[in-house]
């Protein structure tokens, strides 16, 4: 099941990279970087409103706060590098746009690992819903969350 979940998530970065280059005929090598703001920004916003803790649950008004929060910090952040970055290079040739979109890549990585911006720890993002196991197939446990928790092994 972790399996199916990282491919998953493979598949929708993948997917977000061919919508870019058939819509603007190159790659974004900023884009997984984007889905990673995303990611450590819900963590941000789950430790503001208090759900950082083990176990805490937050309710689901909460939970899609947390979520449309971190979409809206990423589609601004997108809009943000399209205007400043990629707009002016629309009719530059293809190498420029290259390194331009590599040194975007390299620049939110590097600003991202700042000790007053996200850091270099790594940490747990809180699950938004309890863990409890959906159906057993074959003997393997599909858990709601597919997250290894503190009181079961990955399944």
């Amino acid at each position: 099941m972790d399996g199916v979940a990282v491919g998953s998530l493979y598949a929708l970065i993948a997917l977000g990279y061919t919508m870019v280059y058939g819509i603007l005929q190159f790659i974004n090598f900023a884009h997984s970087d984007v889905f990673v703001l995303g990611a450590w920004l819900s963590y941000t916003l789950a430790v503001a409103f208090g759900y950082a803790a083990a176990g805490a649950h937050p309710p689901l008004a909460a939970g899609l706060l947390i979520l449309v929060g971190a979409m809206a910090a990423c589609g601004l952040a997108g809009f943000t590098i399209e205007r400043l970055a990629y707009r002016p290079l629309r009719r530059a040739p293809r190498l420029n746009v290259l390194i331009t979109a590599i040194g975007v890549s390299l620049l939110l990585q590097n600003v991202g690992q700042l000790k007053w911006f996200f850091g270099t720890q790594p940490q747990r993002m809180p699950s938004l819903i309890d863990d409890k196991i959906l159906a057993v197939v074959a003997g393997v446990q599909i858990h709601w969350s597919t997250s290894p928790g503190p009181a079961r092994r990955s399944s």
